[in-house]
């Protein structure tokens, strides 16, 4: 006994977006399970960082594109001639390299009065 279903080539379509919507679901599922990322190295803010040191920053609160402008703004306050700065909402990160040596804690200093004055806040920093 045969059976006979049309099949139209929006069904095919459907079909396969359903499949790659499966396949993201499981990913992120199985993402719960993985082992989180060892950080770098976390800053000792009695140490002094050298001029030419990369930093990355965890910053709460970005959640779009203006709101990665405002923390690299905040970041060129509070240190001025930051290199290569960088910011995304999507990892909560931003990156810079360090211009001049400073103490762990005055850069903490520093950023902590310009960036969370703007409603983000600064949760980590990493010297790589």
């Amino acid at each position: 006994m045969s059976v006979n279903i049309p099949v139209s080539s929006s069904d095919i379509i459907v079909l396969i977006v359903l499949i790659a919507i499966v396949a993201v679901a499981i990913r992120v599922f199985a993402s719960f399970w993985s082992k989180p990322k060892t950080k770098v190295s976390q800053i000792d803010l009695d140490g002094t960082l050298r001029a030419g040191s990369k930093i990355q920053l965890t910053v709460d609160g970005m959640q779009c594109g203006m709101c990665e402008m405002h923390v690299k703004d905040s970041i060129r306050k509070a240190v001025p001639k930051a290199k290569n700065l960088k910011a995304s909402h999507t990892t909560g990160k931003a990156r810079f390299i360090l211009p001049e040596s400073m103490t762990g804690r005055e850069l903490e200093e520093r950023l902590h009065e310009t960036i969370d004055p703007n409603g983000y806040r600064l949760i980590g920093m990493e010297a790589k």
